[in-house]
């Protein structure tokens, strides 16, 4: 039995149809306000440290690669264990 006569192409086809249907809705409409605050709550104290690092390359317990390492990578644990743990005392 032969397969319908099925729409090819970018976004073609019985899948691309079924994708196309399920985010039809999601991107209506202007951005909500979180989605532009949940970056920027992520990234904004990473480069913090990131900065403060760089200033400050006398670091304990790890060498300042391993706290840049994590404190872009490591989410909130990397920042938290850097300013505990990894910045120096005297500054």
């Amino acid at each position: 039995m032969p397969l319908p006569n099925l729409p090819t192409g970018p976004g073609g086809g019985p899948i691309g149809l079924a994708v196309r249907a399920a985010i039809g809705s999601v991107g209506s409409g202007p951005p909500a306000p979180w989605a532009v605050l949940v970056p920027l709550v992520a990234l904004v104290p990473a480069v913090i440290c990131m900065a403060d690092i760089a200033r400050h390359p006398h670091t304990r317990r790890f060498p300042p690669q391993t706290w840049l390492a994590l404190c872009a990578f490591g989410s909130l644990f990397g920042l938290l264990a850097y300013l505990r743990f990894g910045r120096s005392e005297d500054r």
